[in-house]
Protein backbone atom coordinates (compact mmCIF):
# COMPACT_ATOMS: atom_id res chain seq x y z
CA UNK A 1 0.00 0.00 0.00
CA UNK A 2 1.37 3.00 -1.16
CA UNK A 3 1.99 5.40 2.18
CA UNK A 4 0.54 8.80 1.89
CA UNK A 5 2.70 11.44 3.32
CA UNK A 6 1.29 14.92 3.44
CA UNK A 7 1.14 17.90 5.76
CA UNK A 8 -1.76 19.36 7.55
CA UNK A 9 -2.25 22.93 7.69
CA UNK A 10 -4.15 24.39 10.34
CA UNK A 11 -6.98 26.64 8.69
CA UNK A 12 -6.11 29.85 10.58
CA UNK A 13 -2.96 31.68 11.11
CA UNK A 14 -2.08 32.75 14.35
CA UNK A 15 -0.54 35.99 13.95
CA UNK A 16 -1.70 39.31 12.50
CA UNK A 17 0.26 40.49 9.63
CA UNK A 18 3.28 43.08 10.59
CA UNK A 19 2.38 43.34 14.52
CA UNK A 20 2.78 39.53 14.48
CA UNK A 21 0.37 39.24 17.37
CA UNK A 22 -2.35 36.53 17.25
CA UNK A 23 -6.23 36.32 16.61
CA UNK A 24 -8.90 34.98 18.37
CA UNK A 25 -9.45 31.40 18.21
CA UNK A 26 -11.74 28.61 19.83
CA UNK A 27 -9.45 26.48 20.12
CA UNK A 28 -7.22 27.75 22.98
CA UNK A 29 -4.79 24.74 23.22
CA UNK A 30 -3.16 26.03 19.66
CA UNK A 31 -3.08 29.70 21.56
CA UNK A 32 0.48 31.17 20.66
CA UNK A 33 2.01 31.69 23.89
CA UNK A 34 3.74 34.61 25.08
CA UNK A 35 7.22 33.62 23.91
CA UNK A 36 6.25 32.70 20.95
CA UNK A 37 4.86 36.16 20.22
CA UNK A 38 7.96 37.87 21.43
CA UNK A 39 10.03 35.76 19.32
CA UNK A 40 7.77 36.45 16.08
CA UNK A 41 8.15 40.14 16.72
CA UNK A 42 11.78 39.58 16.68
CA UNK A 43 12.05 38.33 13.47
CA UNK A 44 9.31 40.81 12.01
CA UNK A 45 11.92 43.52 13.29
CA UNK A 46 15.00 41.98 11.84
CA UNK A 47 13.20 41.30 8.63
CA UNK A 48 10.49 43.93 7.80
CA UNK A 49 7.54 43.54 5.69
CA UNK A 50 4.83 41.07 6.91
CA UNK A 51 5.75 38.30 9.14
CA UNK A 52 2.86 35.89 9.79
CA UNK A 53 3.08 32.42 12.49
CA UNK A 54 1.31 29.14 11.99
CA UNK A 55 1.32 25.45 13.87
CA UNK A 56 1.53 23.08 11.39
CA UNK A 57 1.76 18.77 12.25
CA UNK A 58 3.65 16.19 9.68
CA UNK A 59 1.52 13.37 9.75
CA UNK A 60 2.19 9.79 7.96
CA UNK A 61 -0.38 7.21 7.04
CA UNK A 62 -2.79 9.16 9.22
CA UNK A 63 -0.66 9.19 12.06
CA UNK A 64 1.28 12.19 13.73
CA UNK A 65 5.28 12.39 13.46
CA UNK A 66 5.52 15.33 14.54
CA UNK A 67 4.68 19.61 14.88
CA UNK A 68 6.69 22.21 13.74
CA UNK A 69 6.10 26.29 13.77
CA UNK A 70 5.85 27.83 10.81
CA UNK A 71 7.23 31.47 9.81
CA UNK A 72 6.09 33.27 7.12
CA UNK A 73 7.93 36.51 5.87
CA UNK A 74 6.56 38.43 3.03
CA UNK A 75 7.68 41.14 1.54
CA UNK A 76 10.71 41.72 3.66
CA UNK A 77 13.76 44.20 2.16
CA UNK A 78 15.93 41.78 3.87
CA UNK A 79 15.23 39.00 1.85
CA UNK A 80 14.94 41.33 -1.42
CA UNK A 81 18.79 42.41 -0.41
CA UNK A 82 19.51 39.17 0.22
CA UNK A 83 17.70 36.44 -2.04
CA UNK A 84 20.75 34.57 -3.51
CA UNK A 85 21.42 33.41 0.26
CA UNK A 86 17.99 33.14 1.64
CA UNK A 87 18.97 29.92 2.83
CA UNK A 88 21.50 32.13 5.05
CA UNK A 89 19.33 34.45 6.33
CA UNK A 90 16.40 32.07 6.96
CA UNK A 91 18.68 30.61 9.24
CA UNK A 92 18.70 33.77 11.40
CA UNK A 93 15.26 34.09 11.10
CA UNK A 94 14.76 30.53 12.98
CA UNK A 95 17.35 31.37 15.00
CA UNK A 96 16.13 34.09 16.31
CA UNK A 97 12.78 32.78 16.62
CA UNK A 98 14.04 29.38 19.00
CA UNK A 99 16.29 31.72 21.13
CA UNK A 100 13.61 33.79 22.60
CA UNK A 101 11.61 30.50 23.41
CA UNK A 102 11.86 28.34 26.53
CA UNK A 103 13.58 24.96 25.74
CA UNK A 104 10.02 23.53 27.30
CA UNK A 105 8.65 24.91 23.99
CA UNK A 106 11.00 24.18 22.14
CA UNK A 107 10.83 20.33 22.50
CA UNK A 108 7.41 20.27 21.06
CA UNK A 109 8.45 20.99 17.43
CA UNK A 110 10.48 19.02 15.22
CA UNK A 111 11.35 21.89 12.94
CA UNK A 112 11.12 25.16 12.35
CA UNK A 113 10.04 26.07 8.83
CA UNK A 114 10.66 29.58 7.45
CA UNK A 115 9.17 30.63 4.38
CA UNK A 116 9.94 34.26 2.43
CA UNK A 117 7.46 35.41 -0.63
CA UNK A 118 7.50 38.34 -2.86
CA UNK A 119 4.98 38.95 -5.62
CA UNK A 120 6.66 36.55 -7.93
CA UNK A 121 8.94 34.06 -6.00
CA UNK A 122 8.29 31.68 -2.67
CA UNK A 123 11.15 30.13 -1.52
CA UNK A 124 10.55 27.50 1.92
CA UNK A 125 13.70 26.19 4.11
CA UNK A 126 13.34 23.38 6.87
CA UNK A 127 15.31 23.91 9.84
CA UNK A 128 15.63 20.80 12.13
CA UNK A 129 15.92 21.24 15.85
CA UNK A 130 19.32 19.65 15.99
CA UNK A 131 20.71 21.90 13.06
CA UNK A 132 19.43 24.92 15.11
CA UNK A 133 21.03 24.03 18.34
CA UNK A 134 24.51 23.19 16.49
CA UNK A 135 24.42 26.34 14.67
CA UNK A 136 23.46 28.06 18.16
CA UNK A 137 26.56 27.26 19.73
CA UNK A 138 28.67 29.05 17.20
CA UNK A 139 27.18 32.46 18.28
CA UNK A 140 29.30 33.17 20.74
CA UNK A 141 32.70 32.64 19.16
CA UNK A 142 31.44 35.00 16.21
CA UNK A 143 30.66 38.15 18.80
CA UNK A 144 33.89 37.21 20.30
CA UNK A 145 36.06 37.67 16.68
CA UNK A 146 33.51 40.76 16.07
CA UNK A 147 34.56 42.22 19.50
CA UNK A 148 38.14 41.86 19.10
CA UNK A 149 37.92 43.36 15.71
CA UNK A 150 35.76 46.39 17.46
CA UNK A 151 38.60 46.92 20.08
CA UNK A 152 41.10 46.80 17.51
CA UNK A 153 42.72 43.90 19.36
CA UNK A 154 44.32 42.49 15.83
CA UNK A 155 46.40 40.03 17.48
CA UNK A 156 44.18 38.24 19.91
CA UNK A 157 42.24 38.07 16.87
CA UNK A 158 44.71 36.14 14.95
CA UNK A 159 45.50 34.10 17.94
CA UNK A 160 42.35 32.33 17.15
CA UNK A 161 42.89 30.64 14.19
CA UNK A 162 44.69 27.47 14.08
CA UNK A 163 44.95 25.04 11.24
CA UNK A 164 43.60 27.81 9.23
CA UNK A 165 44.12 28.36 5.69
CA UNK A 166 46.11 30.07 3.26
CA UNK A 167 44.41 33.61 2.90
CA UNK A 168 44.57 32.95 6.89
CA UNK A 169 47.54 32.37 7.70
CA UNK A 170 48.89 35.53 5.16
CA UNK A 171 45.96 37.89 6.94
CA UNK A 172 48.20 40.48 9.10
CA UNK A 173 47.49 42.65 12.02
CA UNK A 174 48.71 45.66 9.73
CA UNK A 175 46.01 44.54 6.82
CA UNK A 176 43.38 44.45 9.34
CA UNK A 177 44.00 47.74 10.69
CA UNK A 178 44.37 49.15 7.47
CA UNK A 179 41.05 47.81 6.59
CA UNK A 180 39.30 49.09 9.38
CA UNK A 181 40.55 52.69 8.60
CA UNK A 182 38.79 52.67 5.84
CA UNK A 183 35.47 51.99 7.18
CA UNK A 184 36.03 53.85 10.46
CA UNK A 185 35.06 52.77 13.71
CA UNK A 186 33.06 50.07 14.04
CA UNK A 187 29.67 50.65 15.09
CA UNK A 188 27.27 47.32 15.06
CA UNK A 189 27.23 44.12 13.61
CA UNK A 190 24.38 42.54 12.24
CA UNK A 191 24.58 38.66 11.96
CA UNK A 192 22.86 37.93 8.54
CA UNK A 193 23.07 33.58 8.91
CA UNK A 194 24.76 31.08 8.18
CA UNK A 195 25.63 28.21 5.69
CA UNK A 196 27.76 24.68 5.63
CA UNK A 197 30.23 23.84 3.53
CA UNK A 198 32.44 21.00 2.19
CA UNK A 199 36.25 21.78 1.91
CA UNK A 200 38.00 18.20 0.66
CA UNK A 201 36.96 16.22 3.79
CA UNK A 202 36.43 18.61 6.68
CA UNK A 203 33.31 20.14 7.25
CA UNK A 204 32.50 23.61 8.52
CA UNK A 205 30.16 26.22 9.27
CA UNK A 206 30.12 29.60 7.23
CA UNK A 207 29.28 32.94 9.36
CA UNK A 208 27.75 35.77 7.13
CA UNK A 209 27.54 39.08 8.34
CA UNK A 210 28.04 42.87 8.20
CA UNK A 211 30.11 45.67 9.89
CA UNK A 212 28.62 48.46 10.24
CA UNK A 213 31.42 51.11 10.53
CA UNK A 214 31.89 55.10 10.81
CA UNK A 215 32.24 55.70 7.46
CA UNK A 216 31.51 52.69 5.46
CA UNK A 217 30.20 49.35 6.01
CA UNK A 218 31.50 45.64 4.92
CA UNK A 219 30.28 42.44 4.03
CA UNK A 220 32.25 39.84 6.61
CA UNK A 221 32.18 35.78 5.83
CA UNK A 222 34.01 33.80 9.00
CA UNK A 223 34.77 30.02 8.08
CA UNK A 224 34.61 28.15 11.32
CA UNK A 225 35.63 23.86 11.37
CA UNK A 226 33.10 21.72 12.66
CA UNK A 227 33.60 18.72 15.34
CA UNK A 228 36.35 20.71 16.30
CA UNK A 229 37.44 22.67 18.38
CA UNK A 230 36.11 26.56 18.08
CA UNK A 231 38.89 28.19 15.90
CA UNK A 232 38.78 30.76 13.02
CA UNK A 233 39.66 28.82 10.12
CA UNK A 234 39.17 31.76 7.22
CA UNK A 235 37.94 35.29 7.68
CA UNK A 236 37.17 37.31 4.55
CA UNK A 237 35.74 40.98 4.25
CA UNK A 238 34.82 43.39 1.55
CA UNK A 239 33.40 46.79 1.48
CA UNK A 240 29.35 47.04 1.14
CA UNK A 241 28.12 50.17 -0.03
CA UNK A 242 25.10 49.39 2.21
CA UNK A 243 23.98 52.62 4.13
Amino acid sequence: MKVLIYKIALIYLLSQMVSCHPKTSDNSSLQMTEYEKVALKQVSDFFGGTCVGSYGVDMEAQETKGSFFQIEIIGSPVHSRYKSYSDVIGTNAALIFVTNIQDSLLAKYSYIEVSFEDTKTQELFRYDMTTLDSLSSYVGFVHEVVTLLYQKRYGDLLNLSFNSSDSMNQLTEYALGSFEERIGDIREFRLLGFRKKVLGEKNFVKVFGILIGEKDNCHITLLLPQNEPMSLFELNYSLSGEK
